[in-house]
């Protein structure tokens, strides 16, 4: 937390990709599909609800609400 009592947590919920694209990666292809998606630059493409979860749950993260702490949003 922004006052130092305690540390944040950010989760990806199952993992990064599946909340990125939708989709689940097998381990040999996860470089090829991150260069994929920075070049085709698909992150712009990206829900802010997606990101600003607070309960867990599949296709999810709160890395959004994580950051809202301690940076300003454009």
């Amino acid at each position: 937390m922004p006052d130092g009592t305690s540390a944040d947590f950010v989760w990806f919920c199952k993992d990064i990709e599946q909340v990125y694209t939708g989709n689940s990666v097998d381990k040999g292809r996860k470089k090829n599909e991150a260069v994929s998606f920075k070049v085709k630059k698909k992150i712009g493409e990206l829900r802010a609800e997606k990101l600003t979860h607070v309960e867990y749950r599949n296709g999810v993260s709160n890395i959004m609400t994580v950051l809202d702490q301690y940076l300003e949003r454009k």
